[in-house]
């Protein structure tokens, strides 16, 4: 009987020193693969310039940054990491979209002269500003997710980024 209190005691003693060092640690639950191809995607999409265009009924897109994503998606083994890697997708299409209303703007210049005040309209345009911010903003969540490796709910300044 004394032999199985005490059992009892160490167990419970046990128990409440891993769900306090649990507490005092982040949760890691995303795999370091995928964490570390999430977050080489973000900086990719970060990066991308590019634009995408039709080519025989084919939606083209810049193909590193494309590799980058799909990197992240190969790498996805869990239902938290899948639903990050269609973040990374919304993301990714964002950028694409506002590149494209940069290069709509920037289009209407053949000269340098027009070229410089047009990337200052660009650069002010309402749309494009509010687009770029909202980007910064989930890429900043989804680094921190990443580099944590913890992810508990989808980052609210990723809703509806691409839109």
């Amino acid at each position: 009987m004394c032999k199985e209190v005490l059992l009892g005691m160490l167990l419970t003693v046990s128990r409440c020193s891993l769900q306090a060092q649990q507490a005092n640690e982040p949760s890691a639950n995303l795999s370091a693969d995928f964490a570390k191809a999430g977050l080489q995607a973000v900086k990719a999409i970060q990066r991308c310039t590019g634009t995408m265009f039709l080519d025989e009924n084919r939606l083209v897109v810049p193909r590193e940054t494309r590799k980058s994503v799909d990197s992240a998606g190969a790498a996805a083994r869990t239902d938290t990491e899948k639903a990050l890697v269609g973040v990374l997708n919304d993301l990714f299409l964002a950028r694409l979209n506002t590149n494209m209303s940069r290069a709509t703007i920037m289009m209407n210049g053949f000269s340098p002269e027009s070229r410089e005040r047009l990337k200052k309209e660009a650069d002010a345009d309402d749309a494009i500003t509010a687009s770029e911010s909202k980007q910064r903003r989930c890429a900043a969540a989804l680094i921190q997710i990443f580099q944590t490796r913890s992810y508990a709910a989808p980052p609210k300044d990723c809703k509806n980024v691409a839109f």
